[in-house]
């Protein structure tokens, strides 16, 4: 009698990091979140924090009620796709969330997401001894090009601006006005 020999392979998945989504205080964000073509008119929600036991019935937002005052969501069937738009963002909104996906079978399926709100890109630091202030705009954006008016008067009286036209280089840009 030959002994049975046995091999057992056990395998890990790699461990995978949550993207982060970020953006700014008083700003908005969208997270997308795909899911499975069986999924398509399951009911989808998105949760803060990482507990999936409870993520349905902590829903900040489903797709059986689109909209609230913070949160919107809008689902893509055919891309498979649904979004979830954050508005009006504070620091406190900063974590964890959960994309789920209700399954008949109980068991829902999820995806992570972290994000990370800054403090607001648009900063005024006012220089009352030199009677100027200024104007810094961090992590400049194409979308940031254009034209802007500087000045100050409660009036809002037309020829005490001036109008600054910002185009885009390489390095970053700080407006000032005196």
């Amino acid at each position: 009698d030959r002994p049975l020999k046995y091999r057992l392979s056990v395998y890990t998945p790699a461990v995978t990091v949550p993207p982060t989504v970020q953006s700014y205080e008083g700003g908005s964000v969208s997270i997308s979140c795909s899911y499975e073509s069986q999924d398509q008119n399951n009911m989808k929600y998105i949760c803060r924090g990482n507990q999936p036991s409870s993520c349905l019935q902590q829903a900040l937002i489903t797709s059986n009620n689109t909209q609230n005052t913070q949160f919107s969501l809008t689902d893509d069937k055919e891309s498979r796709k649904f979004t979830v738009t954050i508005t009006s963002l504070t620091q406190k909104d900063s974590g964890s969330y959960l994309c789920g996906v209700k399954r008949n079978t109980g068991l829902d399926v999820f995806s992570a997401v972290d994000l990370e709100v800054r403090g607001e890109r648009f900063t005024l630091l006012d220089d009352v001894s030199s009677s100027s202030f200024s104007v810094t705009i961090t992590e400049l954006k194409a979308g940031d090009a254009g034209t802007y008016w500087c000045g100050s008067d409660s009036q809002w009286t037309f020829g005490n601006y001036t109008k600054i036209q910002l185009s885009l280089g390489k390095r970053a840009t700080q407006l000032q006005c005196s």
